[in-house]
């Protein structure tokens, strides 16, 4: 199984990221480092999506 990292496309829009990323594996993990996107926890809810405890689906990053 592998599952790639949403901050491979750091600084991208998290959308963007997510859609090119989600063809490369059988999952994708979501990180802190993108920017964050409007609708983007709705986008995700059906795709086989990994939380990092320090992802915020409304920040670009949070204290962990």
């Amino acid at each position: 199984m592998l599952v790639v990292a949403l901050s491979c496309l750091q600084g991208r829009p998290m959308r963007a990221a997510f859609d090119e990323l989600v063809p490369l594996g059988d999952g994708v993990q979501l990180t802190p480092g993108n920017l964050p996107t409007p609708g983007f926890a709705a986008h995700v809810a059906n795709a086989h999506a990994l939380v990092h405890h320090g992802f915020a689906f409304d920040a670009r990053r949070t204290p962990v």
